[in-house]
């Protein structure tokens, strides 16, 4: 999602006075709006996933849910097919017997390959602040290869991963492969009850 149809979509859904042709904009709605697409434009491409908001979103939106429980959430939206991804090149055949949902482009899907790593970063990424983002991302990644060195297909595929000449955020996990990475020593203290990362 590129900022202005962000914009678009803030003032459309929650009305928002953003560059309306018959109106002022808000200053500070669009300060605070500005800073929110910032903070999902992790890498300043002038982009970001619409999955990732719709995480957050929820995270917001329902704060007494576990917080466990929106990164599973999130595991789903990112190993569903997505009906915003225009031109998505992996969606679901009506030919095949086994309809294999795609997550668009170069996060395509099957039903035996689960989600990418590399998206599974992204949204962890989007939890914290930039200061603390580094020092999650090492948790993420210190989890990634306990699991990838317990799990037989994991290792089979990041070893792939490798001699192809590709990075281990290609690789995908299953939800019960996903379900093991929050259980790891390095994740699972940052789901008990009352902890606050980064104090």
């Amino acid at each position: 999602m590129n900022r202005p149809r962000f914009m678009i979509a803030m003032r459309q859904v929650f009305g928002f006075k953003t560059a309306n042709n018959d109106q002022a904009s808000d200053g500070r709605a669009l300060w605070v709006l500005d800073r929110t697409y910032r903070a999902f434009d992790m890498y300043e491409k002038g982009t970001f996933d619409w999955r990732l908001f719709l995480v957050m979103y929820r995270v917001v939106h329902l704060p007494l849910v576990l917080f466990r429980d929106h990164l599973v959430f999130g595991f789903g939206i990112y190993a569903s097919s997505g009906s915003y991804d225009f031109g998505n090149s992996s969606a679901p055949d009506k030919k095949k017997t086994k309809a294999a949902p795609g997550g668009g482009g170069d996060r395509a899907l099957t039903v035996d390959n689960g989600v990418k790593y590399g998206d599974v970063r992204s949204m962890f990424s989007a939890l914290t602040s930039q200061p603390l983002r580094e020092l999650l991302l090492d948790l993420v990644e210190t989890a990634w290869l306990e699991l990838a060195e317990v799990s037989t297909q994991l290792n089979v595929q990041v070893q792939a991963a490798r001699r192809a000449g590709k990075r281990s955020d290609e690789v995908c996990m299953t939800r019960a492969q996903f379900d093991k990475l929050l259980d790891c020593p390095a994740l699972a203290p940052l789901f008990e009850a009352a902890i606050t990362f980064g104090r």
